[in-house]
């Protein structure tokens, strides 16, 4: 592919003009005077659950933006609450004036969120290189001994960051470009977004997933493709530059039977930008267009952590329990609360590591109550916290992918 000399680092066109929103507060956000502050949202909000505090419930951050909206107060006196949401938008489902939550808290961040963060999260979200050296590092020092050493010395947030380093992490060694033919009987052709997060920490995501669509009888296309969604760039403020990151990745994967992308998070920020692209995960993909493999038992008891986005935004979390179900022998089970927010929340983790942790906590002590031997979830970002939380909670049972137990059904336990 010809690289344009005024490409981000990833080979893809920049957007033109500024790449960050330079608008002015406007007098009331649209939206922002429906909330009736009922309080349905109280009990979805797992922040608020935590600390019982009324500026950590969306009902309060929406009368922080009003407050804003109205000049009572300024940006930095609401930024701090405001920040401490975990974007899960648990609260939507559950609002009876469908208040557009997320869209008014991500105006307030584009206009709030440190140029500095932007730069860097820019500079190495667009650049496949910078990305690949960053996963060479995490992973050299979580397979060494130098992991606490750094850990030691690092800064409060960065402590979180390597805390998050999956105990197996693994590279991917798919590439754009690849092409991976149908087995058997040709039943369509998908395309597969590659992400920033899976092909450096969760390789093994990747090639199950083609290696399961490849079974079932599709071609598996994986275009040339931007290194991030830009759903992370979203989540930290860079609102303009993320989605336009995320057209361009639509873009290149369009034309196909369906886009798949293993990530929930990124599947739903993928859906939301284009709803009438077929956007999915691989999981409810294969449940749509149904099995033809025999599925093989699999005598285990296992929970499964429907990720927020896929719950609330995608709203395809009956396709995976509905495979996942399908396994002979299979015992799937829920914890208490499983629609509640791991405590990933994008960046969230870094912003506030100590939230982050009690509400990783939470979900910990509910999935070892379910006496599960095995947790799957489906984004990367969940993993990572579910992970660190059962670690933390003293029982570090292995994390997974739903796409991985699905692949043990019909392939058994090869290495991809």
């Amino acid at each position: 592919m010809k690289v344009d000399p005024q490409a981000t680092p990833d080979g893809f066109p920049r957007p033109e003009g500024d790449t960050h929103l330079q608008q002015e507060a406007s007098p009331m956000l649209p939206g922002l005077l429906d909330c009736m502050h009922c309080g349905l949202c109280l009990q979805s909000c797992p922040t608020y659950r935590i600390t019982g505090a009324e500026t950590d419930s969306p009902r309060g951050r929406l009368a922080l933006l009003r407050a804003v909206g109205e000049d009572r107060l300024t940006d930095a006196e609401a930024a701090p609450a405001l920040d401490r949401c975990l974007a899960c938008r648990g609260c939507e489902p559950v609002c009876p004036s469908a208040v557009p939550y997320h869209s008014l808290l991500e105006a307030f961040q584009e206009r709030t969120a440190s140029p500095k963060v932007r730069r860097r999260l820019a500079t190495w979200l667009g650049s496949r290189r910078r990305l690949a050296l960053a996963g060479f590092a995490a992973r050299l020092a979580r397979r060494s001994r130098l992991l606490p050493v750094v850990r030691a010395v690092a800064p409060k947030s960065f402590r979180r960051l390597t805390d998050a380093i999956p105990e197996r992490p693994l590279a991917s060694r798919i590439r754009p470009g690849d092409r991976h033919a149908a087995q058997g009987e040709v039943r369509g052709s998908v395309s597969l977004h590659l992400g920033c997060v899976d092909p450096q920490m969760f390789g093994e995501v990747i090639a199950k997933s083609i290696a399961l669509l490849t079974q079932e009888g599709f071609h598996v296309e994986i275009p040339a493709q931007p290194s991030c969604c830009g759903a992370l760039e979203v989540h930290a403020g860079s609102g303009d530059l993320g989605r336009y990151r995320g057209q361009a990745t639509l873009r290149a994967l369009r034309g196909h039977q369906a886009i798949l992308v293993p990530a929930s998070g990124c599947a739903s920020f993928l859906a939301e930008l284009d709803p009438k692209l077929p956007v999915m995960d691989p999981m409810a993909f294969l449940h749509q267009q149904g099995l033809r493999s025999t599925l093989r038992p699999l005598p285990m008891r296992v929970a499964y952590d429907p990720p927020c986005h896929q719950n609330h935004v995608l709203k395809s979390t009956g396709a995976t329990r509905a495979l996942l179900q399908a396994i002979p022998d299979l015992t799937l089970v829920e914890a208490e609360d499983a629609e509640l927010c791991c405590g990933a929340g994008g960046i969230a983790f870094l912003r506030e590591p100590e939230l982050t942790k009690e509400v990783g906590l939470d979900k910990a002590q509910a999935l070892l109550a379910t006496g599960a031997t095995e947790v799957f979830s489906g984004n990367p970002g969940c993993r990572m916290q579910l992970e660190t939380s059962l670690r933390l909670a003293g029982n570090p049972l292995p994390v997974s992918h739903p796409i991985e137990l699905l692949h043990r059904a019909i392939l058994g336990y090869t290495s991809v």
